[in-house]
């Protein structure tokens, strides 16, 4: 295993997710979500489908990360950015903090799914660099034997820490 890097995940049947007349008062989804998640998915055309997304993320983080496993839930909080992605942030005290995890969230009508990805922040790395800033580059088709000569060369010591 390499030191640092986690990676958690968690699926949920949508319909395993009670369903209630009133979400705001229901004390399993009160101890579950923030107030700003209940009213993003009841916005939504189908709200136990996000909702069962959002539980996902927060099982996913646990199963990533164990410090978290006694966290609160409501202290937790699924946000979209800008761009439509998903994120995690600790909400204490009405201020958010993102917290150091990718998110990625999938539904279908019946089922939702959630990974949660910790990656260590590489020694003496200034910034981030966001696919916006990227240059376009056209990549040609690699065949099965480069691309295990690639992952190993390239991929490989990045996960590792070292740089190819």
């Amino acid at each position: 295993m390499t030191p640092g890097i986690a990676c958690g995940i968690d699926i949920k049947i949508v319909e395993s997710l009670p369903v209630v007349a009133d979400y705001w008062s229901d004390a399993f989804y009160r101890a579950t979500f923030t107030p700003a998640e209940i009213a993003y998915c009841l916005l939504q055309d189908r709200p136990l489908v996000h909702l069962a997304a959002r539980w996902c993320a927060k099982k996913a983080l646990q199963k990533c990360e164990p410090a978290y496993l006694q966290a609160d839930l409501r202290l937790l909080e699924v946000r979209l950015s800008a761009s439509g992605a998903p994120y995690l942030c600790a909400v204490v005290d009405g201020h958010s903090t993102p917290l150091p995890f990718a998110v990625s969230l999938s539904h279908t009508t019946q089922t939702a799914v959630a990974v949660v990805v910790k990656i260590p922040t590489m020694p003496g790395a200034k910034s981030a660099v966001t696919p916006a800033v990227l240059p376009a580059v056209t990549v040609p088709p690699i065949t099965s034997a480069e691309a295990g000569s690639c992952w190993q060369s390239v991929w490989l010591p990045l996960l590792m820490g070292s740089r190819a």
